[in-house]
């Protein structure tokens, strides 16, 4: 009887431990949202999750940034510049919304 409750008990830890990589991060706690966020979207690059800060604005109108969980600036956009080689680590189709201005 022992052998069994430690054997059910190691189950319910082990699925306990089981990552959901259906898992989508709510809004980071340092990220103010202004007035020129018309939406955030989240991917996850090299195991770390980054946010795509989206103005609804064309390069042209202005700068677009990407940061990660603790606000830090990871990659931007400018109106008139080169794409950024940063650009390159995103998988345009991964993006998934978690946040968009009503």
């Amino acid at each position: 009887m022992k052998k069994l409750l430690c054997l059910y008990l190691g189950v319910i830890l082990l699925a306990c431990g089981k990552v959901d990589d259906q898992f989508i991060p709510k809004l980071p706690n340092c990220l103010v949202l202004t007035e020129d966020i018309h939406a955030v979207r989240v991917q996850k690059v090299n195991g770390e999750w980054h946010y795509f800060l989206s103005s609804d604005n064309s390069f042209v109108d202005g700068p677009s940034y990407f940061i990660n969980a603790k606000c830090d600036t990871v990659c931007a956009t400018c109106g008139r510049c080169s794409p950024p080689e940063c650009l390159l680590k995103y998988d345009e189709n991964a993006w998934t919304t978690i946040w968009e201005r009503e």
